[in-house]
């Protein structure tokens, strides 16, 4: 399950300098540069928190929780940038794949993981 964080990790960062340098290449701007840089700012940080929690080496019942969390949030993120519309946000269709395939990515390691009782 720890590699799924690693290369979830990976792609939020690479997002993120994306969203924030360059928010133009992914969202119709105008005035709401600062929300994307915020937006920016915050997938860093999430990317940087599966970083911590790849390299922490705990596998209890508080990194299971973070890992439904991180597949959760995917989960969520994907639904919603389907139903995005396509005059703010052009490249929905790429988000909402690339979210449900880490989502998915997330699912495998999981299942993998688990041990029987």
């Amino acid at each position: 399950m720890k590699w799924a964080l690693l290369i979830g990790a990976i792609i939020e960062i690479l997002g993120s300098f994306v969203v924030y340098f360059s928010a133009d290449l992914m969202f119709i701007t105008d005035t709401q540069t600062m929300v994307y840089r915020l937006y920016g700012l915050t997938m860093f940080v999430l990317g940087l928190l599966n970083v911590f929690i790849f390299k922490a080496k705990i596998d209890n019942k508080s990194f299971k929780q973070m890992y439904l969390t991180m597949m959760g949030f995917h989960a969520a993120l994907s639904i919603m940038c389907h139903n995005a519309p396509d005059a703010q946000f052009p490249l929905y269709r790429e988000a909402s794949i690339a979210h449900g395939l880490l989502f998915a990515l997330f699912i495998f390691f999981y299942m993998k993981d688990i041990k029987p009782e």
